[in-house]
């Protein structure tokens, strides 16, 4: 069983006013609007990474608000998903790989996420079903799942996500607006 580390709410000092999933929600939404149609391959792959970076990071908010508000039993009902009982870090982890495992864009969130921030994954968090190739005229995320190839642009990409990060705040009972 894993220990629990003493955590801090860094929210007030540390975030910019960012309070609330609704807050990241807001912020997603905003990167997603930021490059213009047209956009050139530098302003779009700037893009993807903020997009991913603010989604995957949204998940982690989500499950930190399902253990404030000790919601997670009706997460459970509602998810149709057994999260771990032992601590809240075990569920808040659980609860982001379900996230992970729930769509294409997010487990491309994910990848893009970590990539972006570490230079260097350990081969057991590294996913290679998610590429973003360079050198394309157009900026794609592909992820390769499910037996089959999910191409998009990161227009796509970032709507998808606000598409299912505001579906299941919804059904957690999580404010949108």
């Amino acid at each position: 069983m894993a220990t629990t580390k003493p955590r801090v709410d860094a929210r007030g000092m540390q975030s910019f006013g960012i309070a609330s999933p609704k807050d990241m929600l807001e912020k997603l939404r905003f990167e997603v609007e930021q490059p213009p149609p047209g956009s050139g391959q530098r302003e779009m792959k700037f893009a993807g990474i903020n997009i991913a970076v603010t989604a995957w990071h949204l998940t982690e908010w989500i499950a930190v608000e399902l253990t404030k508000t000790n919601r997670w039993p009706e997460a459970a009902k509602v998810l149709k998903f057994n999260f771990p009982q032992q601590n809240a870090e075990d569920r808040e982890k659980a609860f982001m790989d379900y996230a992970k495992g729930d769509s294409p864009e997010m487990e491309a969130a994910e990848s893009i996420a970590n990539a972006s921030k570490h230079r260097e994954r350990r081969i057991n968090l590294f996913n290679g079903n998610v590429h973003t190739p360079d050198g394309s005229q157009t900026i794609q995320i592909i992820v390769l799942r499910d037996g089959g190839v999910h191409g998009m642009d990161v227009s796509h990409f970032g709507n998808e996500l606000i598409k299912r990060l505001e579906r299941t705040m919804r059904q957690l009972g999580i404010a949108t607006e």
